[in-house]
């Protein structure tokens, strides 16, 4: 075989291996969307104060604050499915 036939077809195989993978994404994208597709998950309200085993919790602090919305929205969704 000479380098332009080996080059054709390694080009071909690339292209080929691209095809299918690209496919394969938009195949697990809907699948995604089928699933997601009756939820309706709201933000959970988070009170002014807030105290966990007696403590209070500085929800002031915006990583804090930040951190158990997403543990409650989280929750919310696994308590969806």
């Amino acid at each position: 075989m000479n380098t332009k036939s080996i080059v054709t077809v390694l080009l071909s195989g690339t292209i080929l291996l691209s095809i299918i993978i690209a496919s394969r994404y938009t195949e697990i994208d809907e699948q995604k969307d089928n699933v997601t597709a009756g939820m309706q998950i709201y933000p959970a309200l988070i009170p002014a104060s807030l105290d966990f085993c007696g403590e209070s919790v500085p929800l002031d602090r915006f990583e804090i604050k930040e951190r158990l919305d997403r543990e409650l929205l989280v929750s919310q969704c696994l308590l969806a499915k």
